[in-house]
């Protein structure tokens, strides 16, 4: 699925359906939507048709992740080989426990609240 700013829907005359999914933001509040649309999307050399979701305060347009493999601007692999190794390039840096010589100080604030966020976080592409 895309992302489409409603602003971009209206410029290319895109009819708006209403929608049953609900996204969800990072921080867990519900994302405003005005609804769905089809899009088509291509490149010099592929093209692909998606639903795109209008999402009201979109700061921009994004491809989903299957857009995106689909016309071929990112590939995916399972491995990566280094053309050096870089234990042998940087010694230093690859012995001991990783720690830091010296004693170091980190200031909160006095109302500070920890947070964490376990959001699995992709490359997106905005259109």
């Amino acid at each position: 699925m895309a992302i489409l700013m409603p602003e971009n829907a209206r410029l290319f005359g895109l009819t708006i359906r209403p929608t049953s999914v609900i996204l969800v933001g990072s921080s867990g509040d519900r994302l405003p939507m005005r609804g769905e649309t089809h899009l088509n999307v291509s490149t010099k050399t592929k093209s692909t048709t998606t639903t795109a979701l209008v999402v009201t305060n979109a700061g921009k347009n994004l491809l989903g992740r299957s857009e995106i493999v689909s016309l071929g601007l990112l590939k995916q692999c399972s491995f990566a080989e280094a053309q050096f190794d870089p234990i042998q390039e940087f010694p230093k840096l690859s012995t001991g426990l990783g720690t830091m010589p010296g004693v170091f100080k980190i200031n909160l604030r006095e109302n500070a609240v920890p947070y964490c966020l376990y959001v699995p976080r992709t490359i997106p592409a905005g259109l």
